[in-house]
């Protein structure tokens, strides 16, 4: 995290582990960034769409909009990114 112009600039946490993983008979996607924290159960593989379209540096805004463009749900994006960075 740092700042450009005033904004605050965030980069994807170099410690980001995403995998797939068999849960309740159903494939899903886990994310985490350290084996010692609970980590995110993934259902939706737009996620990692939106992981590839952001850009090297981003802001808030410009990542709740690609979020939004993929027509995920405001919730997870919020636990998503707060538990991540």
């Amino acid at each position: 995290l740092h700042t450009n112009y005033g904004k605050k600039m965030y980069t994807l946490n170099k410690l980001l582990l995403i995998y797939p993983r068999t849960i309740n008979g159903k494939r899903s996607m886990v994310a985490e960034v350290n084996a010692g924290s609970p980590p995110l159960i993934l259902k939706d593989s737009k996620i990692i769409d939106w992981l590839i379209k952001l850009p090297k540096q981003f802001t808030l805004e410009e990542s709740k909009t690609l979020w939004r463009e993929l027509d995920l749900f405001q919730e997870v994006f919020d636990a998503f990114f707060f538990h991540f960075y």
